[in-house]
């Protein structure tokens, strides 16, 4: 069973990282890297222990992510500043 909910632009943050996806450098070419980007949060809200987060400074496209069901348990990661993507199964399962 999948967690997505649609269409839509995000940043997908790491909380244990304090870092989100970006694509090095923004880079088109094949086989660069995906790397997690230290970001700086503030708390915007906080409702009983659960902290709502916005960034302070949005560093580009390269870290905004738009998703999109691919079919077969399957789903594309496309990045907005250079429309490449990644795919990634929902079985995928690494630590």
């Amino acid at each position: 069973m999948s967690d997505y909910t649609g269409p839509g632009i995000y940043y997908l943050q790491s909380v244990e990282r304090n870092t989100v996806v970006n694509l090095a450098g923004a880079n088109k070419a094949d086989g660069i890297k995906v790397i997690g980007w230290r970001v700086t949060f503030i708390v915007v809200s906080s409702n009983r222990g659960a902290n709502i987060y916005d960034r302070v400074k949005a560093e580009g496209d390269n870290e905004r992510w738009s998703i999109a069901y691919a079919g077969n348990e399957e789903y594309y990661l496309i990045n907005l500043a250079t429309r490449t993507y990644i795919t990634v199964s929902s079985q995928s399962r690494s630590r």
